[in-house]
């Protein structure tokens, strides 16, 4: 009868590290999955997404656009997130923003803990045509046209 001799570190670590790998991988796709297909609805999704292009196209056709959310419900970040990434997607080339140009938004949280209400001045400096001042609930928006700046 053959036997086969135990694993050494040299053989283990790289099956471990492997099987870890996958693991971590086959979490990730588990998790994408749950989020996007288990955890809302597909045709409510799409509807709020043509809506947002609907709302924000005429804004974001004649310029830049700045969305101020204020201060949101923690169950609406998600939704101002939403409004934001659809929003830099649909109005490229021109540009969104809901920070100052110098901060990075990668997430709800992102966006939540730099959003602010610019003025005018400051709006007209970036190039910015519009200001969209969501209520608290993220279900209106004012929208304010910003003066050209004289030069």
């Amino acid at each position: 009868m053959k036997t086969t001799a135990p694993p050494t570190p040299s053989t283990f670590l790289p099956r471990a590290l492997l099987l870890a790998a996958i693991f971590v991988l086959a979490m990730s796709i588990e998790n994408d999955f749950q989020y996007r297909f288990l955890n809302s609805d597909q045709q409510s999704y799409v509807d709020m997404t043509l809506g947002i292009d609907q709302v924000l196209r005429p804004f974001t056709e004649r310029g830049n656009t700045f969305l101020y959310f204020g201060h949101p419900t923690a169950d609406r970040s998600t939704l101002a997130r939403r409004w934001y990434f659809r929003s830099v997607y649909d109005a490229y080339p021109n540009r969104v923003w809901v920070a100052d140009p110098s901060i990075v938004i990668n997430d709800d949280r992102d966006i939540i803990h730099n959003n602010f209400n610019p003025e005018d001045a400051w709006l007209a400096d970036h190039g910015i045509s519009a200001l969209l001042s969501f209520d608290p609930d993220l279900s209106r928006f004012n929208a304010h046209n910003v003066p050209a700046r004289s030069r």
